[in-house]
């Protein structure tokens, strides 16, 4: 699931790179020390901050894992919390939502428990209203089929809309922004599809608005280049991601190839 939406844009063999260098970002994980790379991040709109990762020992033998464990992050490290799933992503509360490699969509109640909701996907993503969007299992142009979920909690049911991605992320006004399977990234506005210079093989929005990707040009030093939306187009940054999510303060966490997590700490 992981590299099948990037692995077309890994431009040149890159397993041999060291993790990457640099004052903006310091490193939470180092996934070289256990051999359990991170695969998906997701920050809630009150700071939350939760982490899908292979079980240590497990680097090389992706194949045998059919979903990461969940950990969330204490301010300290990551902890393993009651979870699995293959991506993720949260609710303003915090809590965690999960999509399951079989396509099964999870959500974390705020008593604890995981409550099963219609439908599959294979991304999932929350805005900083509560709007939930993913990225369905039924194949279409670009990818695969987007999704909106509405309906009163006990009647929800998922809207189809038009339109075709791999990786999803909501706005905190709950317009969803995609990246699709060629690299095209799009922004939802009053019902239509919207083309962004660029492109992006993930996309992240955080509470403030503030939109991240890491982009389709291969070969950084630990993944591909890493961008911020500046309203008109996007300013390049330092670091190399493969999946990245924001804090309500607009700064990124970056998951990089080799699968160490990386906060940004410094505002330029």
């Amino acid at each position: 699931m992981f590299y099948e939406t990037t692995e077309r844009y890994l431009r040149g063999e890159q397993s041999h790179l060291f993790e990457q260098q640099s004052p903006e970002f310091t490193r939470i994980h180092d996934s070289a020390r256990a051999n359990d790379p991170a695969r998906d991040i997701a920050i809630a709109a009150n700071g939350a901050v939760w982490v899908l990762k292979l079980p240590e020992g497990y680097g090389h033998r992706e194949a045998e894992v059919e979903n990461y464990e969940l950990f969330t992050f204490d301010g300290f490290d990551l902890v393993r919390v009651e979870g699995e799933g293959v991506a993720v992503s949260a609710d303003p509360d915090g809590h965690p939502y999960l999509v399951q490699r079989d396509g099964t969509i999870l959500r974390r109640t705020a008593a604890g428990a995981w409550e099963t909701l219609p439908g599959t996907a294979t991304d999932i993503g929350v805005g900083a209203d509560g709007t939930v969007w993913a990225i369905g299992t039924q194949e279409v142009p670009g990818g695969r089929q987007i999704m909106r979920l509405d309906g009163a909690p006990g009647e929800e049911a998922w809207t189809v809309v038009d339109g075709g991605g791999i990786r999803v992320a909501v706005a905190p006004d709950g317009e969803p922004w995609v990246a699709d399977a060629d690299g095209l990234l799009w922004r939802r506005l009053g019902g239509r599809w919207h083309r962004l210079p660029h492109g992006a093989i993930d996309v992240a929005i955080g509470a403030d608005g503030n939109v991240w990707i890491a982009g389709i040009e291969g070969g950084k030093h630990g993944g591909n280049g890493v961008h911020r939306w500046n309203g008109r187009d996007w300013d390049t940054c330092d670091g190399a991601a493969i999946r990245l999510a924001v804090t309500p303060n607009g700064l990124p966490w970056l998951v990089n190839i080799r699968g160490g997590v990386y906060p940004r700490h410094l505002a330029r």
